[in-house]
């Protein structure tokens, strides 16, 4: 006889068996197993979609946007962001300090199926890694916040975050 577990969120579960015994039989050592259970965008998709929307790419694919915010799926899925509710909130942002641009992104802990790199560019021709390397500024709630610096040596700076699936 076998039972199924069907998490409801991420994180480590432990599961423990053991066999108490009984007359007939004697107990058995507990065993313990520890699972670390992460999303994905196919268990995202299955979370915000009806099964006839997920046999529909135009509606349930990487692609589309069924909110019409101007973020596909696949973005809104490497944000945290939810596909039926079109918002700003969550998008990328950039801001100025002294010295630096600043890009700031945001992204869930367990998106771990997919990477991210930010790209940088003066023309919108030439895309090129930033000067500095993105650093983890916070992590709250299983959110984490990230930055990357540019000089202010150019007026017209553009940033991009760029995201694949593995």
């Amino acid at each position: 006889m076998g039972v199924e577990l069907r998490p409801s969120g991420t994180g480590v579960i432990i599961i423990q068996a053991r066999q108490d015994g009984d007359y007939n039989h004697d107990p058995a050592l507990a065993v313990e197993r520890m699972i670390e259970v992460t999303t994905s965008a196919d268990a995202w998709q299955t979370e915000y979609f009806l099964p006839a929307e997920l046999a529909d790419p135009a509606i349930s694919g990487p692609a589309a946007d069924p909110d019409g915010d101007g973020l596909v799926n696949l973005v809104e899925y490497a944000l945290g962001l939810q596909p039926r509710v079109g918002t700003t909130l969550g998008v990328p942002e950039v801001s100025a300090d002294a010295t630096d641009w600043i890009y700031t992104y945001t992204k869930p802990v367990d998106r771990s199926d997919l990477t991210y790199a930010v790209e940088v560019t003066t023309d919108l021709i030439t895309w090129g890694i930033p000067a500095v390397t993105p650093e983890l500024v916070a992590t709250v709630d299983g959110i984490e916040t990230w930055r990357v610096k540019q000089p202010l040596s150019s007026t017209n700076v553009f940033f991009r975050l760029k995201v694949t699936q593995e």
